[in-house]
Order: C-alpha cells, then sequence, then structure tokens
C-alpha cells in the first residue's frame, strides 16, 4: 500500500466514512402508533400532522422548490398555502446513495419537520431545537431521526424542527455574478420561517437552540459569525464539528467552479442559463469527477481546500462575510458573545475513516516510510511538529499489530476535532469576556450507526456519529446507554430551554458542568459515560493538554 493510494482511497470513501452524520436515505419512516391526525392554521395557511407517541409531526415546506429558474438561486420565501398534507415525510434532497452509485431524492426538497408535543396549544411557547444533519455536504437527509426527534421532543417538552438544505454540486455551487452558499441560504431561510410560523405549533421563536453534527455543526459554526442570523437563534449546539477545517475562500470556490463551468462546456457570458439547462444526471456526474480529482490532489495548493468537502460553506462577501477561524484566532467575540455554546466531540472520531482507508492491520514499521507524507497532507503546517513530538510514534507500542491504525485514529481525532474545538472554546471564552456561557463534553459512549458486522474494528469504540442516536434516545440497547442517553437528552433539554445545561442535572443526580474557564486555563469538558460500567458522567479539568500545545496557528499553544 503506497500514500497516494491510503489518500485516494481516503477522499473516494469520505462520504461513507465517519466523516458524515445521517442517513441519505429518505424512505418513509412508518409511525410506531399513528392514532390521529392533527390540523392547525398557521401564517401560511392550514397543514394537517401525523400524531404517534404523544408527539405530531408537521412536513411543512419552508421555501420555494428551487428548481426551473431558481435552480442555483439563494433560498425564496413561500408564499401562503390553502392546505398541506404534512403527514408524510420528504423525499432528501438530489445526493448518491449510501453505495455513490445510484441518484436518489429530488431537487424540490425545501422542507422541514416540526414535531411538537401533541397536547401543546398554540400558546404553549415551547422552546425550539433546529437540528442540521451531517454528511460532508454531499449527502443525507434527517427523516431517519423520526422516531428519536419525537422522543426528544416529548422527554424534554420541546419542539424539535429537523430541516433539509441541498448539498453538493446543487447547494454549494457559485462564482459569475452568483455568490454560492445556496445550502446555507436555505438554513437562514428555514430560520426565518421558525421565527415567523412556529409560534403556531406551540412554539417561542425568540427561544431557538440551532444544533448540528459534523458539517450540520460546520453550518451552526460558520452562522455564528454570520450577521444575517443574528437575530435568528439564541443559543447553539456543535456536535463532532470538524473545526480544523477551513471555509473556502471566494478564489478556490471560483477556480473549482470554473472547472465545473468548463466540463459543461458552458461559456462565461451564458454560465446561469447553460448551468440551469443540465440535467441532474449530468450534474451528479460532474460533482463525481470533482470529488475523484479533490481525492488525488487537484487543488491541494489551495491550503482553504479541504478534499473531503469540496463543495462547502464559501466566504462569499455577501452572506458570509467573516471566516470563522480567523474570528476566533484573532481573539475577536463571536457574533453574539452572549449566546450559550456547547460543543462536543466523541472519544474515537477518526476511527471509521481509518477503518474506511486502512481496512487491514498494519504494524509500527509501516510508519516511518508512509507517515510523513499522510500526515503532511492532512495537517501541512503542523506536520512537523506533530511527527517530531514523538507522541504519535507506534515503535511506543510495539506488542500492537496494528499499531500504525490505532495511532493515525488517535492523531486525526486530535488535530481534527479534539483540540481545534477546545481551542475555540478557550479563544472564545476570552473574547465574550469569561461570560461563562461556553461548554465543552467528550462522549466515551456511544450507539454505532453501523450494522452488525459491518465495522468490526471500530467495534467498542466510539467513533463519528456515534453521539446521534443517544441524543434521539434511537437503538438503545444497553443500561449504559439507556444512561448516557437520559443524561444528553436531560442536559441537551435543559440548555435548549434556559441556555444552561445544568438546571435538572441536582434533580437528577448528574454531575454539575462547569463551562469552559479560559481564564484559569480549566476546560471543564463533560465526559459522558465517564464510568463504563454505569455510565455516569464526571467532568475533567483538562483533555489531550500536552497534544493541543503542539505546532503553530489558530491552534497555537495556550
Amino acid at each position: 500500500m503506497v500514500l497516494s493510494s491510503c489518500i485516494a482511497r481516503f477522499c473516494a470513501a469520505a462520504p461513507l466514512l465517519g466523516l458524515l452524520a445521517a442517513s441519505c436515505k429518505a424512505a418513509p419512516v412508518l409511525d410506531s402508533v399513528v392514532s390521529l391526525n392533527k390540523s392547525i392554521s398557521t401564517p401560511h395557511g392550514k397543514v394537517v400532522g401525523s400524531v404517534a407517541d404523544n408527539v405530531v409531526r408537521y412536513t411543512v415546506p419552508y421555501a420555494q422548490p428551487p428548481v426551473g429558474d431558481l435552480r442555483w438561486k439563494a433560498a425564496s420565501a413561500i408564499g401562503p398555502w390553502n392546505n398541506v398534507d404534512g403527514t408524510q415525510l420528504p423525499q432528501a434532497c438530489t445526493q448518491y446513495d449510501v453505495s455513490n452509485t445510484n441518484i436518489i431524492g429530488s431537487e424540490d426538497c425545501l422542507f422541514m419537520n416540526v414535531y411538537a408535543p401533541a397536547d401543546a396549544a398554540a400558546t404553549a411557547a415551547l422552546p425550539v431545537m433546529v437540528w442540521l444533519h451531517g454528511g460532508s455536504f454531499l449527502q443525507g437527509s434527517p427523516s431517519d431521526l423520526d422516531e428519536g426527534a419525537r422522543s426528544l421532543a416529548s422527554q424534554q417538552r420541546v419542539v424539535v424542527v429537523t430541516v433539509q438544505y441541498r448539498l453538493g454540486i446543487f447547494g454549494f455551487l457559485g462564482y459569475y455574478g452568483y455568490a454560492g452558499n445556496q445550502g446555507l441560504t436555505d438554513v437562514i431561510q428555514a430560520l426565518t420561517f421558525v421565527k415567523s410560523d412556529l409560534k403556531a405549533y406551540g412554539a417561542d421563536p425568540s427561544q431557538v437552540t440551532l444544533a448540528g453534527q459534523s458539517s450540520g455543526a460546520e453550518m451552526v459554526k460558520t452562522l455564528l459569525v454570520t450577521d444575517a442570523a443574528d437575530s435568528l437563534f439564541s443559543r447553539a449546539i456543535l456536535q463532532s464539528a470538524p473545526l480544523d477545517y477551513p471555509d473556502q475562500s471566494y478564489a478556490t470556490a471560483a477556480e473549482l467552479s470554473k472547472y465545473i463551468y468548463k466540463s459543461l462546456n458552458c461559456p462565461d457570458r451564458r454560465v446561469w442559463p447553460c448551468i440551469r439547462q443540465q440535467s441532474v444526471e449530468k450534474m451528479m456526474a460532474v460533482q463525481s469527477d470533482v470529488q475523484q480529482l479533490a481525492s488525488v490532489g487537484q487543488w491541494a495548493s489551495r491550503s482553504d481546500f479541504a478534499f473531503a468537502e469540496p463543495f462547502r460553506i464559501i466566504i462569499d462577501g455577501r452572506i458570509v462575510t467573516k471566516d470563522f477561524r480567523k474570528v476566533v484566532a484573532s481573539g475577536q467575540p463571536l457574533n453574539v458573545p452572549s449566546r450559550p455554546v456547547i460543543s462536543s466531540t466523541v472519544k474515537d472520531e477518526g476511527c471509521n475513516g481509518v477503518q474506511k482507508v486502512l481496512s487491514q492491520p498494519l504494524p509500527a514499521s509501516f510508519w516511518p516510510t508512509n507517515a510523513p507524507g499522510i500526515v503532511a497532507s492532512f495537517f501541512t503546517n503542523r506536520a512537523g511538529d506533530i511527527l517530531a513530538s514523538g507522541k504519535y510514534d507506534p515503535s511506543n507500542i510495539p506488542d500492537d499489530a496494528d499499531a500504525f491504525r490505532n495511532e493515525f485514529i488517535q492523531l486525526t481525532t486530535d488535530f481534527t476535532w479534539v483540540c481545534p474545538t477546545q481551542q475555540t472554546a478557550l479563544n472564545s471564552t476570552a473574547a465574550s469576556g469569561y461570560r461563562g456561557n461556553v461548554y465543552l463534553a467528550e462522549f466515551d459512549v456511544g450507539i454505532s450507526k453501523h450494522a452488525e458486522g459491518e465495522n468490526d474494528y471500530c467495534a467498542g469504540g466510539v467513533g463519528h456519529e456515534d453521539d446521534i442516536k443517544l441524543l434521539f434516545r434511537k437503538d438503545v440497547s444497553t443500561s449504559v446507554q439507556g444512561a448516557v442517553s437520559s443524561d444528553v437528552q436531560a442536559r441537551w433539554g435543559s440548555f435548549i430551554r434556559t441556555g444552561n445545561p445544568n438546571r435538572a442535572a441536582a434533580s437528577l443526580g448528574l454531575v454539575n458542568w462547569p463551562p469552559v474557564a479560559a481564564s484559569a486555563g480549566d476546560l471543564n469538558v463533560l465526559v459522558l459515560g465517564a464510568d463504563a460500567s454505569t455510565g455516569k458522567s464526571a467532568v475533567k479539568k483538562s483533555q489531550r493538554d500536552d497534544i493541543c500545545k503542539i505546532g503553530s496557528g489558530l491552534y497555537s499553544p495556550r
């Protein structure tokens, strides 16, 4: 196995690795017990939802369908409707299935699923959680969380909203007079719809928590410094955001877009009329070409290009005017410093990805020849320091027949997720004047998204995406998982209601979780499932401290 092969396999498989969240399937999820439908009147018109498990789900359009002349345009507000049948889950946005061969979904996909306790009146004023699925901006749909969203809404008595947004080449293609970021405008329009309409569903639109996992969390992070979203949410939750990934500059997006236009033989002066005439199949084929070229380093010279996510958020100068990383690194506060934030990671973030790339055990002897190139391809500015530190030398564990993979899992976990997440928390805490409203968590227990036998190498670990089912209490099979799921739901629910994850802690016998205290250097990381036998959580003051001091740049030594 050689370096180029490893990297190419990683990039090509990125949408299937653990770098994604949420299944790309959008098939209807059967309600466990459907007893009746419920109709309500909203500012846009009447809508009928389906009731199951004491929760009503309304599936409603929040923007005009982005088809025809609206293809690749920013999301547009939807007009009034007479009656909407909101009892069926929507098709996913256009994407490849998990095999990366079959196109599924629809361009007419800008829907949200609203889950509210069935007995909630229009005057209930329940707080809201808006959930953004992950999927490397290429795949995903929230519909497979239907049962879990009902659970969260019922158990915590909140309104849960899951949002679909445009993906891949349909959601993040710009240049030549267009800003791109179509998928991000979808989310902004969804939040605008929540603010204007959700009161009729029993919600309080002034209490919105914006939450996401993986690339969904990346969108949350960008909206924390986006002026257009300042009044649209009051709290934020970022689960497993790969904060080492930069947003894409306009120049990089332009270079990528030029390749796409030329591939389609679209002339400069008629790019968009030409693009809009292209079939879904043609556009998805070009998307595949871009992914393949990214995997072999086509745009590797650009430091802001993330090859696992070639289509992503663009600093376009119109909607997105600030680079989140630069804001954090320069010590500036986020747009709304008073806005509470939870950021979490999982114990073995890199496991699923490494298993897909390196499917067989690799001994320590594989390290000296291959590690320098692989580490440099991922962490260009810090590769020398990382390798020189000796912290990841597999020769330190000579009896481990799989030393290379095990060390590389820890390395990618540390530098893609853990260290940038904690440094961001420290910097934003300091920049906000130590308000005490930033919280850090680590999942040491999870529920695997993989079928039994599908990913045996990571069995027993807690990989990327393994936190999602705990929040939504789905497929809980052990008492430990049940304890952690209850803990997460209680804390996240308290945060959604009040901005403080501890309001319900004492009454439930949960450990108090202090915020990050950057002035004292304490991270106060909540370790969910710290006790492997009971699932009880604990708080630790530091997290990989010696590791996160390696290197320079945004995540430099404290």
